[in-house]
């Protein structure tokens, strides 16, 4: 099976096109999609299925940090 984890876009609000998609990351398991995202101040952060929350900038999809949640 092949898996696509890299499921984080950033879409241009004028276009509509997409800007960027957030970079592949080492995973524990296979397969760990992202499931969740929530915006905070200037940053967001996005939640995987293994429990692991990235800090990344709206604007180029660059990933700040990450930190295991569970």
């Amino acid at each position: 099976n092949d898996f696509y984890n890299e499921n984080i876009f950033g879409i241009s609000k004028i276009t509509g096109e997409i800007i960027w998609q957030i970079e592949p990351v080492m995973l524990p398991t296979v397969d760990s999609p992202f499931m969740g995202i929530l915006k905070s101040e200037d940053k967001a952060h996005v939640y995987n299925w293994d429990g692991m929350r990235y800090t990344v900038v709206p604007e180029t999809g660059e990933i700040l940090s990450r930190l295991f949640t569970k």
